[in-house]
């Protein structure tokens, strides 16, 4: 059975923006029904095209199920990390429920450091390389808050940014996982990265 070294779960912070979005359409979703109420109800005149208030309808359930899934998926968005004998995982449920596996034959060093989400990585959240955005350089991020983060280096030359509220356990787990230290990343060029046993 495999020995859990490091667990993190971490809980998406909800933007300001998102409150502010939600209430927007509230207010929206009020207007629009006492629209639709006056076409059908209030007005003198029969519609002349009734199936305005049908249209009405339709976009009022639409951007609700949009807003109730939007406010679903952030609510319960969270970055768990799980560090055992045999590599690590990351899960992003409920975008990445499957999750990341890697074999700690797969790492070839790593670094506790500080990171700049916007300016690296265009946020917090799952950001794959992508050379449109120029994130080639600083690879793949898993992250929720926060500036501080694991960095893998893999041996296939990929790299890996985990976030992390607790570095120290989890540096301590994959010290023990690939009983090796952590790499000097300022002496990275002269080949100082450790080797694992598999």
């Amino acid at each position: 059975m495999e020995k859990v070294l490091f667990k993190e779960e971490q809980r998406y912070k909800k933007p300001p923006i998102l409150y502010i979005m939600t209430a927007a359409v509230v207010v929206l979703v009020i207007d629009i029904t006492f629209l639709i109420r006056h076409i059908l109800y209030d007005s003198l005149v029969p519609p002349k095209y009734p199936y305005e208030a049908t249209s009405l309808i339709i976009v009022t359930v639409l951007l609700v199920l949009f807003t109730a899934g939007f406010l679903y998926i952030f609510t319960r968005m969270k970055l768990i990390t799980r560090v055992n004998d045999n590599g690590l995982q990351v899960f992003y449920p409920p975008l990445l429920k499957k999750g990341r596996t890697i074999a700690k034959e797969e790492i070839e060093g790593f670094e506790i450091r500080q990171y700049n989400p916007i300016r690296e990585y265009g946020g917090w959240g799952i950001k794959p390389r992508a050379r449109l955005l120029r994130r080639k350089k600083t690879g793949v991020s898993y992250t929720a808050y926060g500036r501080t983060g694991v960095q893998l280096w893999l041996r296939n030359g990929r790299k890996i940014l985990i976030g992390t509220q607790r570095p120290e356990p989890f540096r301590y787990a994959l010290v023990r996982m690939l009983e090796a230290e952590e790499i000097n990343p300022g002496n990275r060029r002269q080949n100082l990265k450790f080797q694992t046993n598999g």
